[in-house]
């Protein structure tokens, strides 16, 4: 991926909040994985039911962070991977695949801290990390397209409290490469 398109896509992200935000474009739903087969719950209520992965032009502030290191590392792709995603229903994958637009809420959990490819963090004793707290989806609904004046989400990138950490007035320049 060319350095400009990344800046377009980063610089396009959301941050997320707690509780509702309106109009959160919808990136990409995907039914099954790479091989062709389809997702399936390994546990839970919903063991062995299927499942779509929804991806949401969203991001947290941990996902902020990674997001600059391997820009910064000039891994593009991979830097444009850290957009928040949740797992759906397959009738609410198909939902979100028809409007492209959402209202996702976000909820607080506790994260286990991964460095930039995902690998768990540790301590000198190979101890992981403790967990630390972090916004998710935790729920999706689909909503109509809004109107063109409003694609965007409620909020602007690096504008809640939450983003400690993450420059705010600082944000790249798209520039050709």
């Amino acid at each position: 991926m060319e350095k400009k398109r990344a800046m377009n896509i980063l610089n396009s992200r959301s941050m997320i909040k707690l509780g509702s935000t309106k109009n959160v474009p919808v990136t990409n739903v995907s039914f099954e994985k790479p091989d062709g087969s389809q997702f399936v719950w390994e546990s839970g209520d919903s063991e062995g039911e299927p499942y779509a992965i929804a991806n949401f032009n969203m991001i947290n502030k941990d996902g902020y962070k990674k997001a600059q290191k391997l820009f910064d590392l000039e891994r593009y792709q991979d830097a444009c991977n850290t957009n928040l995603s949740a797992r759906v229903t397959l009738e609410q994958g198909r939902a979100l695949q028809e409007s492209m637009f959402a209202t996702v809420i976000g909820r607080k959990t506790l994260l286990q801290p991964t460095d930039i490819d995902g690998n768990h963090l540790t301590d000198d004793d190979g101890n992981l990390l403790d967990k630390q707290e972090g916004i998710v989806v935790g729920k999706c609904v689909p909503n109509q397209a809004p109107d063109a004046s409003e694609t965007k989400a409620s909020f602007e990138f690096g504008e809640e409290e939450d983003t400690e950490g993450a420059p705010t007035a600082d944000r790249r320049e798209a520039t050709t490469a």
